[in-house]
């Protein structure tokens, strides 16, 4: 049986496949990435405006928690910033939602980083969950309210930047085995440190660290719920950090806090509620209400 703890056995380093937009759009998911893996790395090479500022990115980020142990994420609902929202903490790390705030809007991630990635990335996932709907054959007056915004692209996103610090109080931490709650998660890092079990045989491996114009992303749970495991999320965790740090940006994409999450019910061809509005999704994610699959 899997917990939610770190494996302490050695694991083998493997690629995870590799796609580019125009692939997904032309022949959709491949079964691997939506049963096997629950994720993949998108390759940017037709973006490559998206792709070439990494490094400044990551030095952003390093002085933004110079002299702090906080993650500021920064949530979005359409292009507006709202908050803050929610304030959580754990052994190995700190979380906090700042918006509209003087600490978080003189740092050079929000004047930098912010308004370079967030746009291109709402492109994209309304571009893989378009094609999420031609794959599990949604009729398009459903697409709407199956998305939560995604059609008229106001579902909401979270941008965070993600700090690792090797010299926390407890300097050798990382983040336990899991899934993301969302629809999709766009993530890139300047170091290794990903592990994701292959649901074929219920085995850890460690991602082989991508090409440098390419990202990662992950299928999460609501996808999951709302095509009725079509999609399957990624599990994963983060080795703990045993040297140096490490920097990662996720953004996080899923329907309006306040719109509700169905399924499609393919047979009937209706969408059947999960939960009246998405906001009370999360929450029931947070507390453990919605088991595991794994």
């Amino acid at each position: 049986m899997l917990t939610r703890e770190f494996p302490t056995r050695e694991l083998p380093t493997r690629e995870l496949p590799t796609l580019t937009l125009s692939q997904i759009v032309q022949n959709g998911f491949p079964k691997d990435v939506r049963q096997r893996y629950g994720m993949f790395i998108l390759d940017l090479d037709e973006m490559p405006t998206l792709a070439t500022n990494k490094t400044q990115i990551f030095a952003d980020i390093r002085s933004a928690f110079k002299n702090t142990k906080s993650i500021y994420e920064i949530p979005f609902d359409h292009t507006d910033f709202h908050g803050p929202i929610s304030y959580t903490q754990s052994n190995s790390q700190q979380s906090v939602f700042y918006c509209n705030d003087k600490r978080f809007n003189e740092t050079p991630f929000a004047n930098h980083t912010v308004p370079y990635l967030v746009q291109p990335y709402r492109k994209i996932v309304r571009i893989l969950l378009n094609t999420v709907k031609s794959q599990i054959n949604l009729p398009s007056n459903l697409y709407n309210d199956f998305s939560g915004g995604f059609d008229d692209n106001t579902f909401r996103g979270t941008l965070s930047q993600i700090y690792y610090n090797s010299n926390n109080t407890t300097p050798k931490h990382g983040l336990h085995v899991h899934t993301d709650f969302d629809f999709f998660t766009l993530l890139f890092s300047d170091k290794p440190g990903l592990v994701v079990m292959d649901r074929e045989t219920k085995e850890f491996f460690r991602v082989k660290f991508p090409k440098e114009n390419s990202i990662l992303v992950f299928f999460g749970r609501a996808l999951s719920y709302a095509t009725r495991n079509f999609f399957e999320p990624a599990v994963h965790y983060v080795e703990k950090i045993t040297e140096d740090d490490r920097v990662a940006v996720g953004y996080f994409a899923g329907p309006k806090l306040n719109s509700p999450l169905f399924s499609y019910d393919k047979n009937n061809n209706n969408l059947k509620m999960i939960d009246k509005q998405y906001d009370e999704y999360l929450v029931k994610c947070f507390k453990g209400e919605y088991p595991q699959d794994w």
